[in-house]
């Protein structure tokens, strides 16, 4: 028997967590489940990349950009070691880049939206915050 999405958030209310609706689908696979890691970042991508390079099977990475609209913090670059690494996606509570290649490779992406410049490298730290669920 086949469930739609809708029947699952029905019968399991209080355990699914469903991403807001102003995120928008960007990767090469709509749909994807799994464990959830957090890491908050000041617009540095190479934070990402430390994190995305270490193994992730099963795993999905949350990003916290702050929905900062001043550079994109995943592109085509981060989403292949990604899936090198076993991820199953990357959600960005900001900007990705590099569209026309993230849809042709298969992990799930998702943001609110899109911008092409690259996030800044700054060298100050933010808190970054590693979190299982």
């Amino acid at each position: 028997m086949r469930y739609s999405i809708a029947d699952l958030c029905d019968g399991y209310e209080d355990q699914i967590q469903v991403l807001h609706p102003d995120f928008k689908s960007y990767g090469g696979k709509a749909r994807l489940s799994g464990q959830i890691r957090t890491i908050q970042v000041d617009q540095n991508p190479s934070e990402n990349r430390a994190l995305l390079s270490e193994k992730g099977t099963g795993h999905i990475l949350v990003v916290d950009a702050g929905a900062n609209t001043q550079g994109a913090v995943v592109g085509d670059n981060l989403a292949k070691i990604a899936i090198e690494n076993g991820w199953q996606g990357i959600i960005v509570n900001g900007y990705i880049r590099d569209t026309s290649i993230l849809k042709a490779l298969l992990i799930g992406i998702g943001a609110l939206g899109t911008c092409p410049r690259r996030g800044r490298n700054s060298n100050r730290a933010l808190r970054t915050c590693l979190k299982s669920f």
